[in-house]
């Protein structure tokens, strides 16, 4: 192993020595006098995942693209050559998944070749994962980044990735984690009228039937509870009116079932609860010239305890 010495006392003492038995030595010793410094190869790899929502809902699923920036660099006092990168991607479940598209080396911040590496040179690489129904089974997938390299005597050195983020606690080698599902809280309420022509007369009149049908549903990825509507029913003249349910006691806007069994005000993911209202015309809405129906839903989540709110529609996007 090679040393260097720069303005050490043992350096001082051995140019001292030297002047007293110059004759010993060429004279250009005096001016020259070094030992060369330990060389220590040395790698630093910080991996970085960008996410790009397939269907735009920031709901991390099926067809979702993971885009992995894989950094390494030379943190050495020593050229590297051999460089390279290796990846191992998993299931958050434990399966062995594939990335859709391997490490491939980009560029390098001192425009040397793939596989070399000056000392403080940064080289980049990408690779690409697109979430298949085993990634999104497994619950995610978590990739871990392995770099290798060499000096030119053969010494060898490696580093195992780090995600970047120093603030959970690890900066070293934590993987990069993408779980399915981020948690999401959302709802999403619809609202469908039945008119119900009791006089047969074919246009809306007194003592017609108004039934509105409701449907709750939870969009995000958290249980929710609580799910209250506040539906207010008003006439033209922007007068407040009540709405009934025969047999319900106090009139509102009844719970009838929902398609996962949840009892009233609860919500489980993807689960929609079913609500009915009726309101019976009176002369006064006919005096009014129509109705309007306005319908708010909020729910609790279980996981984080926030509110989400939704403005029903009538369920046609189109």
């Amino acid at each position: 192993m090679w040393f260097k010495f720069t303005n050490s006392i043992a350096c001082k003492f051995l140019k001292n020595l030297l002047v007293n038995f110059k004759g010993l030595l060429p004279l250009f010793l005096l001016c020259s006098l070094n030992f060369l410094t330990a060389q220590t190869p040395e790698l630093e790899v910080t991996t970085f995942s960008n996410l790009t929502y397939d269907d735009g809902n920031n709901l991390v699923s099926l067809n979702d693209k993971v885009t992995f920036t894989i950094k390494v660099k030379n943190t050495g006092n020593i050229q590297l050559s051999s460089v390279a990168v290796t990846s191992t991607l998993k299931g958050l479940n434990g399966a062995s998944l594939s990335l859709t598209n391997s490490p491939v080396f980009n560029s390098s911040t001192s425009s040397s070749a793939e596989g070399t590496l000056l000392v403080g040179e940064v080289a980049t690489y990408t690779a690409t994962y697109t979430f298949i129904a085993s990634g999104v089974s497994a619950g995610g997938v978590s990739l871990t980044v392995t770099s290798t390299g060499q000096t030119l005597g053969g010494v060898g050195t490696s580093d195992l990735g780090d995600n970047g983020d120093d603030t959970d606690g690890n900066t070293l080698n934590d993987s990069n984690v993408i779980t399915i599902g981020e948690a999401i809280a959302s709802v999403e309420g619809t609202k469908l009228e039945n008119y119900v022509d009791i006089d047969g007369n074919g246009a809306v009149g007194l003592g017609d039937r108004m039934e509105y049908i409701i449907k709750v549903k939870n969009t995000g990825n958290q249980t929710l509870n609580t799910a209250v509507l506040t539906d207010v029913l008003k006439n033209n003249n922007n007068v407040t009116l009540v709405l009934i349910e025969p047999g319900v006691t106090p009139p509102g806007t009844p719970f009838v079932v929902s398609d996962q069994g949840s009892t009233e005000g609860n919500l489980l993911v993807g689960e929609t609860a079913e609500y009915k209202a009726v309101y019976i015309i009176d002369q006064d809405d006919v005096d009014s010239g129509g109705l309007n129906n306005c319908l708010t839903i909020s729910a609790v989540s279980v996981v984080s305890g926030a509110t989400v709110t939704d403005q029903a529609d009538d369920g046609d996007d189109t």
